[in-house]
């Protein structure tokens, strides 16, 4: 498919994007499973945290502007080749409304706490995620979308990989955990 100098940066940096999102959240999601994020300050909750809020940063910013808007996002790069999109989420029956509800979701939690301190939640900022009412699923499966479009976009040539799998997150937390409790490594 041919793209100008601007589409092909803004596609690359779109996939860098979304393939940080997705090793972040594999990430994250090992950390938990080792049993080692506990309440309070520490390394371990950190990054934890850490690596969910640019989780949700870098998606914020692949969604952007799906109403206009000069940031070179997902929707930027949909618009500059809607028809070849259209197409192409036509034929492998892809979940565009998904898209769309994620984004407006994204751009609703960036409002309130992401990019501003807002009133309504500067006492709880979680809640500005469940009045979002984003599932986990529906991001993932969004972002999966959202990989399969840009994929098609750039076709075979470079595209990054997705092969990392968070396991040594999870060996490290526990390897962080078992220093800082003095227990054997």
């Amino acid at each position: 498919m041919s793209l100008t100098k601007e589409q092909s940066s803004a596609l690359k940096r779109n996939l860098a994007a979304v393939q940080r999102v997705i090793f972040n959240i594999r990430a994250h999601d090992k950390i938990f499973e080792a049993d080692t994020v506990h309440p309070g300050i520490d390394f371990i909750q950190l990054a934890y945290r850490a690596l969910f809020n640019d989780a949700a940063l870098q998606s914020m910013n692949v969604f952007e502007g799906k109403n206009g808007g000069k940031a070179r996002s997902f929707w930027w790069l949909y618009k500059q080749k809607q028809k070849e999109v259209d197409e192409f989420v036509k034929c492998k029956k892809l979940n565009w409304s998904l898209l769309e509800e994620v984004s407006e979701k994204l751009k609703d939690i960036r409002n309130g706490t992401h990019a501003h301190f807002s009133h309504q939640y500067a006492d709880d900022y979680k809640r500005v995620w469940e009045a979002a009412g984003l599932k986990g699923d529906d991001w993932l499966k969004a972002l999966d979308i959202v990989w399969e479009v840009l994929a098609y976009l750039q076709g075979d040539d470079h595209l990054p990989s997705l092969d990392y799998d968070g396991e040594d997150a999870k060996e490290a937390t526990k390897f962080i955990s078992a220093l800082c409790t003095g227990k054997n490594l």
